[in-house]
């Protein structure tokens, strides 16, 4: 069910004077939030490799890039909570087990994409930060089959392991082109 986000609620028949979008603005206007950061950097990425449908909540993976499955991981330095020093970055890569409303859980345990993009908010200043600004953002494809091979079932990876087996970071304007050359 999608939304444009001019849609009021209704009150016994009738229109309230708030529309949704005053909802997403409420609820989600802290960027630095950990949990909406890993939504806006799926978003991002979706923007990034021209992918126009929405994201499917439930899925196994967090997008569909032509015929692969992706993973996008966030992480930041700057946390929406007041910090003594900058956040270590780590990424959650744990291998799960999918599952769809037809067959529930799957009982193969294993990571269910074909590549990870690791998003990085790398501004380090709290007053300059800015999610909304991409340039901010640094970008590490990694083929899921290198994180296994070379991690096994390691459930975490810091922001080092990632910069020594990913062949480079890019940015915005840059990935696109990077995750072709890594899945072709």
């Amino acid at each position: 069910m999608e939304k444009s986000g001019n849609e009021n609620f209704l009150s016994k028949g009738t229109q309230r004077d708030f529309i949704l979008k005053d909802f997403w603005c409420w609820f989600a206007s802290d960027l630095l939030d950990n949990t909406l950061r890993g939504t806006l950097a799926e978003f991002i990425v979706a923007k990034a490799l021209n992918i126009e449908a929405p994201q499917e909540s439930w899925s196994a993976y967090d997008l569909k890039f032509e015929s692969w499955k992706v993973e996008v991981k966030a992480a930041a330095y700057v946390q929406t909570w007041t910090q003594k020093k900058p956040s270590t970055i780590t990424f959650s890569i744990r291998p799960t087990r999918s599952w769809t409303s037809k067959t529930g859980y799957s009982d193969v345990v294993k990571r269910q994409s074909d590549i990870y993009i690791f998003c990085l908010l790398s501004e380090k200043d709290r007053d300059k930060v800015n999610p909304l600004d991409l340039d901010q953002w640094e970008f590490y494809p990694v083929l899921t089959s290198v994180l296994t091979e070379t991690l096994g079932n390691q459930g975490t990876v810091a922001l080092s392991v990632i910069k020594k087996i990913c062949q480079g970071k890019c940015d915005f304007e840059s990935l696109y082109e990077n995750v072709l050359m890594l899945l072709k």
